[in-house]
């Protein structure tokens, strides 16, 4: 998993790749708490938030995003940062290791199932759409979509660990893959990786490198595979 880990790691520190949109919302998350919703910051919190959506793929015609104004970021804003701590405090005080206690895991869950009732989409938002908004603002989950979820897969089917293959954003899901990241000592694995945003220095939470690592390897395996069939029809 290193080499996939230090792929995504190269490609993520050029300039204009769209990896670094992840950077971008975080930063700006992590350096404004506090006046994330005042009138005069508002409107940029929304733009961030689905800027970093649209360029990570949430903006596709099949999703209900691309149909949304900038006053539905506003409003996914407050969902955020006023409602989830006001219902939920000291929820974002959290990280990937507290996944470990089944009082938070039951938290979790709670707050997944709040977020998608109150997201107002038509229909409850996917574990895609989810795992990748709390990805940009709290990063201390992967991002749950079909490259990671097909690496996961395969991992689990040459490892002698022993989990669930079908992942998904649920608390005990979350815990599984704490126990899978210790067992593999992902923590010393993929290295520290750090970022500067206005001025200050932030760190890529272990859920982040952990998200990396597995993007590439399924986006790897689906290449290969789309190369073996492509000879397969010739």
């Amino acid at each position: 998993m290193k080499k996939y880990f230090d792929e995504y790691t190269k490609a993520a520190t050029r300039e204009y790749s769209r990896f670094k949109s992840w950077e971008y919302v975080y930063g700006y998350v992590k350096n404004n708490q506090g006046s994330l919703l005042k009138k005069s910051s508002l409107e940029k919190t929304a733009l961030h938030l689905g800027y970093y959506l649209a360029s990570w793929g949430m903006f596709r015609g099949g999703g209900k995003l691309l149909y949304m104004n900038l006053e539905y970021f506003k409003f996914l804003s407050n969902l955020l940062f006023k409602e989830i701590p006001k219902r939920y405090p000291g929820f974002y005080d959290n990280t990937f290791s507290d996944f470990s206690n089944p009082e938070f895991c039951h938290e979790f869950d709670e707050v997944i199932v709040f977020i998608r009732e109150e997201m107002n989409l038509g229909k409850a938002p996917t574990d895609t759409l989810t795992s990748k908004i709390l990805l940009g603002v709290w990063g201390h989950v992967p991002a749950l979509d079909n490259y990671f979820r097909l690496a996961h897969k395969d991992l689990l089917r040459r490892s002698s660990f022993k989990c669930r293959s079908n992942i998904n954003l649920s608390g005990a899901s979350m815990s599984e893959l704490l126990d899978l990241s210790n067992h593999n000592e992902w923590p010393k694995l993929f290295r520290e990786v750090k970022f500067s945003y206005e001025g200050k220095i932030f760190k890529y939470p272990l859920a982040k490198r952990i998200d990396m690592a597995f993007w590439q390897f399924g986006f790897k395996l689906v290449n290969t595979r789309k190369k073996a069939l492509a000879l397969n029809l010739k």
